[in-house]
């Protein structure tokens, strides 16, 4: 039997929230399934045969109020299933917005968030992973600043990616430690999109600290980037950061440059050509993958990538035909420090087949080449997602 106290609590939180006036209010589950198997066969058979069942319920709420200011809180809880661990429970986000309108005068909009949820750098690669934080961003219209700010400390490590020291793998493979490494960090963005024509300029510094007792390392990086369309239906996109580990101060750096084209008259196709290096010593706070069957690390890793995807029947009304697409890629790995510069090729092949909102069916088949003689690899893999 719930107490008086606990039920007039109960009361004054449930007037509360509809007090507000409501926005909208959604929930649902998401299922998603991935099979693959890897060939040739391991010694252990098994090893071969890969399943990751990952089911979600979710519910995003909002709010405005009288000043047109919005309040909104995400939550989504996961149980993932894979072949050698049967259960895990995780609460994958818990997030609470906001959004001003108008600020110092009518002269920006205000928004943030704070709570559990998916960061990412400028980048992509320093920083690409859950954390429990908060970022503040000021949009004046023509210049916005982002700030965040997060801690890794609290996630569960079957589900982290923080691998950045060798304290970080040690804690990985601890099987006392439930918890991802303790790090911190910051991070601020400048966004210029009209100093330039039509081109959206970023500048930024993003640092990371070991709170553990012993071997800690940090870490400060700075970034920029450049995007923007060259022509109709051409866009590029340039980025670099450096970094550098403060205890021995080695300088590390990453470039990038990609480019993208749209050809709607040629059954909706899109082309992409890119080329991606760094030098033995940057060292992203997250896990990079950089390729489907090859991942070599993003340290001392070059890539060069073109691939070309297709939706034949994407002007059709039928959405059994309408959503079907098609997707090659080949990549190309290069290590510059290394005696033997290039490490090998892989190539894969896409069909995505979406026929309502809520299903959708992803195949992939996929070669790796290796270099120096070596027998190839290969992966088949079978992605399925349900929502309700």
């Amino acid at each position: 039997m719930k107490s008086p106290k606990n039920t007039t609590l109960l009361v004054l939180v449930l007037i509360l929230l509809f007090s507000l006036p409501l926005f909208g209010f959604d929930f649902g589950l998401s299922v998603d399934s991935t099979t693959s198997v890897s060939l040739p066969l391991p010694a252990e058979a098994e090893e071969a045969l890969g399943q990751r069942i990952k089911a979600s319920l979710w519910t995003d709420h909002f709010w405005t109020t009288n000043n047109d200011a919005a309040l909104g809180i995400a939550a989504q809880g996961i149980y993932v299933y894979t072949l050698d661990r049967p259960y895990l429970f995780d609460l994958e986000r818990l997030e609470f917005t906001y959004r001003i309108p108008e600020v110092f005068g009518g002269a920006a909009i205000a928004s943030g968030s704070a709570g559990r949820f998916f960061y990412s750098d400028p980048t992509g690669y320093i920083l690409n992973h859950r954390i429990d934080g908060a970022r503040f961003s000021l949009d004046f219209r023509g210049t916005e600043v982002r700030i965040g700010a997060g801690y890794t400390g609290l996630l569960l490590k079957e589900e982290s990616g923080i691998l950045y020291s060798d304290a970080d793998f040690a804690d990985q493979n601890d099987t006392s430690k439930t918890l991802s490494p303790k790090r911190v960090f910051e991070g601020i963005d400048v966004i210029f999109t009209q100093l330039l024509p039509r081109q959206r300029l970023t500048l930024g510094v993003f640092s990371q600290q070991d709170l553990r007792g012993s071997e800690q390392e940090h870490s400060l990086y700075g970034h920029l980037g450049l995007t923007g369309p060259l022509a109709r239906g051409l866009f590029y996109s340039l980025t670099g950061a450096l970094g550098t580990d403060l205890e021995s101060a080695n300088l590390g750096y990453l470039a990038q440059v990609t480019s993208s084209y749209f050809l709607p008259s040629f059954a909706n196709s899109r082309f992409a050509l890119g080329f991606l290096t760094t030098n033995e010593e940057f060292k992203p706070l997250s896990l990079a993958s950089l390729g489907n069957l090859h991942n070599p690390g993003l340290s001392s890793a070059s890539r060069l990538q073109v691939s070309w995807a297709l939706r034949p029947w994407g002007n059709y009304y039928n959405p059994l035909i309408r959503n079907l697409g098609f997707e090659i890629d080949w990549k190309s790995f290069f290590d510059f420090a290394a005696a033997e510069k290039t490490d090998g090729n892989e190539v894969t092949a896409t069909v995505n087949f979406r026929p309502t909102s809520d299903l959708g069916v992803s195949f992939l088949g996929g070669m790796y080449i290796p270099s120096g003689g070596v027998d190839p690899e290969f992966l088949l893999q079978l992605l399925v997602s349900l929502g309700f």
